[in-house]
């Protein structure tokens, strides 16, 4: 059964972002990112990233193709 990329115990904004950059980059071909929040309940910590909105990484995708970034700092 196919995995889909991700990452957990992500505890501060900074590591959020730079974790997602590179599962974002790593990973060019996923258009939707959801999120889940695990201390929230009734489905108030879902949230969802549609990376076709950003131009920058539309850009990406067309010269690049897939990409592999270090994930040392993570």
């Amino acid at each position: 059964m196919p995995i889909p990329p991700g990452a957990f115990e992500i505890y501060d904004e900074k590591e959020f972002i730079n974790t997602l950059a590179i599962l974002i980059v790593n990973n060019l071909s996923v258009e939707n990112w959801i999120f889940k929040m695990d201390d929230e309940n009734l489905g108030r910590g879902l949230a969802y990233l549609d990376v076709n909105s950003i131009k920058y990484l539309r850009q990406i995708r067309k010269i690049y193709g897939e990409i592999e970034i270090n994930n040392e700092f993570l």
